[in-house]
């Protein structure tokens, strides 16, 4: 009987033995039933809102414009360094101008064409209208007419051949003079695109025809040495100044007007990780136009500019990373810069500013191709219903709370 009492203390003190007495780490300091995570979506709308538009340098791009629609109207301006291959001591019969025609806002139009010369040096990469304005010549060189039907080619006849002879000897002096020529259209209500100097194909030329010592002809084809298109907006707002009660918020590829955003997130605590921030727009499809391609490129960059905005030249863009880019459409009910990459680059901005690493300045909303072409997005700003502005909706968590913290 002893020994079945001993037993069973044996087995009380192994039973107790084994019962797991967890040691007190920092875990344990966390409360476990006061993680906040994953908090309610958040969606703002602007605080501040300004468009404005300005001139934009056109060139090293695969597209050169010409023509007038609504407020939008460009010139082409055209440089042929390279016409020292011409046998300058032979006389020139004719020189015509090709240009291959990509796009059209009407192709059963018939677009008439002038050319003057340029009288000031340029360069496609900086040139802009107002750089060049007073600067051609008032005489026409050529000129000529041509229906804007895509993936023709617009022949344009330079008819002052004595400016063609000087152009062809001054291209093989070691100090250059002649600076090319200008195109202006005075055809209304038609925009025609064509291939740049700088296409991969279809490049634009001038087929020179000359006359040899033997009276035979000789006919060289000299392609572009630079170019550029010069696009000008004639609308309801001065250039570089601020519209800052917009009824649309506009991006623009001829006109260069850009939108300016900003949201108060001062309602975000500094310790929350954005896990999204989706930046939309509902689009006034009436006046937007991405006839093109079907769709144009819409980019956002954050400012480093303080507010308020009222000049434009004082803005400083923060350009140390690549933009969000995103595709719009003008059929479109709205647009959201949605496609992955996009969101986590909006994310990555509203992140730094949310954790004071940068400084909330609002952000720029701009044509990532500006002058390339004619392309635009309208979109409403919400001043008339607020239900259709602009909104900026972020899925954010907190960090769990010390249990110490109560």
């Amino acid at each position: 009987m002893r020994k079945i009492v001993y037993l069973f203390i044996v087995l009380l003190l192994m039973n107790h033995c084994s019962k797991n007495t967890p040691i007190q780490n920092g875990d344990d300091l966390l409360n476990r039933n006061n993680e906040l995570g994953i908090m309610p979506e958040l969606t703002v709308r602007p605080a501040q809102m300004a468009v404005y538009w300005q001139k934009r340098a056109a060139g090293n791009a695969a597209t050169l414009t010409l023509g007038n629609d609504q407020s939008i109207s460009s010139a082409i301006v055209l440089q042929w360094r390279n016409l020292s291959s011409v046998d300058s001591s032979y006389r020139v019969d004719s020189a015509n101008l090709y240009l291959h025609i990509s796009a059209t806002t009407d192709s059963t139009a018939t677009m008439e064409v002038t050319a003057y010369e340029v009288t000031k040096s340029w360069a496609g990469s900086t040139v802009t209208g107002d750089s060049l304005t007073g600067h051609f010549s008032t005489t026409p060189v050529g000129g000529g007419s041509f229906i804007a039907k895509p993936s023709t080619y617009a022949v344009i006849p330079l008819t002052d051949l004595n400016f063609v002879a000087a152009w062809i000897k001054d291209a093989k002096d070691l100090t250059q003079e002649m600076n090319g020529l200008v195109l202006q259209s005075t055809s209304q209500n038609l925009l025609t695109m064509f291939s740049s100097a700088d296409a991969a194909t279809l490049a634009p030329f001038i087929e020179v025809t000359t006359r040899t010592e033997t009276d035979s002809t000789e006919i060289d084809t000299v392609y572009l040495s630079d170019d550029a298109s010069l696009f000008n907006y004639s609308g309801y707002l001065a250039e570089k100044t601020f519209d800052n009660t917009p009824q649309t918020l506009r991006v623009d590829n001829g006109a260069g007007f850009r939108s300016l955003l900003y949201f108060d997130l001062s309602q975000i605590p500094e310790s929350a990780t954005i896990h999204k921030a989706l930046l939309s727009f509902y689009v006034q499809q009436d006046q937007s136009n991405t006839s093109i391609d079907g769709q144009m490129s819409a980019a956002t960059l954050p400012l480093s500019s303080d507010l308020p905005w009222d000049d434009p030249a004082s803005l400083v863009i923060v350009t140390s990373s690549s933009p969000p880019v995103d595709a719009a459409v003008a059929e479109s009910e709205t647009f959201s810069f949605d496609t992955s990459d996009p969101v986590k680059r909006v994310s990555s901005i509203v992140q730094k500013w949310v954790n004071d690493s940068d400084s909330n300045k609002g952000m720029v909303i701009y044509a990532a191709n500006e002058g390339r072409d004619w392309q635009k997005m309208s979109f409403y700003s919400g001043l008339q219903d607020t239900l259709l502005a602009p909104t900026l909706t972020i899925t954010y968590s907190l960090p769990p709370e010390h249990r110490f913290n109560r």
